[in-house]
């Protein structure tokens, strides 16, 4: 069975190591890119096209909805799963409508991260 292949994006180094480190020590998922930059996220989902994308929707890496809208495009089929601290339901609708495929809060413990990365 292939391996999920997941790209990460998070503009804070330390949240995509802990993130990548949690989810790497799980059989059946595989991080293939830690980009720092929505440039980098874009080039790396194009060379190696993940199966889900976890991203930072409060991120300094550019406007997230225009990031998210631009990785569902260029990558069809693919997840996304945004990331929040904190978001306003208003702004979580917004990210709905563009065809993400659920919003996370970045505390939620890893059993819940990994069964929402592998009903996908």
């Amino acid at each position: 069975m292939k391996a999920i292949q997941i790209l990460i994006l998070d503009d804070h180094k330390d949240a995509r190591d802990a993130l990548c480190q949690k989810l790497s020590e799980e059989v059946g998922l595989e991080v293939n890119a830690l980009p720092a930059s929505a440039s980098e996220a874009v080039a790396a989902a194009l060379s190696a096209p993940p199966d889900v994308i976890l991203m930072d929707i409060k991120t300094r890496l550019g406007n997230g909805l225009k990031l998210c809208r631009e990785m569902i495009f260029e990558n069809p089929g693919v997840h996304v799963l945004i990331l929040t601290s904190c978001a306003p339901q208003s702004e979580i609708d917004q990210f709905n409508k563009i065809g993400v495929a659920g919003c996370l809060f970045k505390d939620l413990e890893t059993g819940a991260l990994l069964e929402a990365i592998r009903s996908l």
